[in-house]
């Protein structure tokens, strides 16, 4: 028995599918195939999904900005209440 020989162990199977941690450099399996092609497929769906994502988000910039204005205007408005009724006890204290 040579020194390589006793590295060997039963998990050592290359007949079983790639992506149980049996897989080696240079193994040619078809599970491996498939699972790359998988592996891709959902990287590509994801990306897809990303995109669809921020174009959703870039055509509702416009109303968010809106929004976002007239909150701040709403805020302005109320400050200037405040201030008109803060006068208004001054006057009456």
């Amino acid at each position: 028995m040579d020194k390589f020989a006793k590295s060997i162990t039963p998990d050592d199977d290359h007949s079983k599918p790639l992506g149980n941690g049996t897989a080696h450099a240079g193994d040619s399996q078809p599970g491996a195939a498939i699972e790359i092609t998988a592996m891709l497929q959902a990287i590509h769906d994801s990306r897809a999904a990303t995109e669809t994502k921020i174009e959703e988000v870039e055509m509702d910039m416009p109303l968010f900005r809106q929004d976002l204005r007239t909150t701040i205007d709403g805020v302005k408005e109320a400050e200037d209440h405040i201030s008109t009724f803060e006068d208004t006890i001054q006057q009456v204290v």
